[in-house]
């Protein structure tokens, strides 16, 4: 969707949010069918895994916080010394 900052709010702002305010409206131009599709895949597909996840998924790693003016940016886990 090419829609910087977009993972960070709640995700039920992402519904009303995503099909007013996304740069690839204003860089693509499709027929609305496909845009409609593309929205729809996009609220129900792609999501950010929690932090909960990202430690389920690497048991024994560490998992920090990368971020960025306060705010978490990224999740990176690694292998325990």
């Amino acid at each position: 969707m090419l829609t910087p900052f977009i993972h960070w709010p709640p995700i039920s702002w992402h519904r009303p949010i995503v099909p007013r305010c996304n740069l690839w409206s204003l860089l693509v131009r499709v027929t609305p069918d496909r845009r409609q599709f593309c929205i729809q895949h996009y609220l129900s597909d792609v999501r950010l895994l929690s932090f909960g996840e990202v430690r389920a998924l690497f048991p024994g790693a560490r998992v920090i916080r990368e971020c960025f003016c306060e705010i978490a940016k990224s999740l990176v886990a690694m292998k325990a010394p």
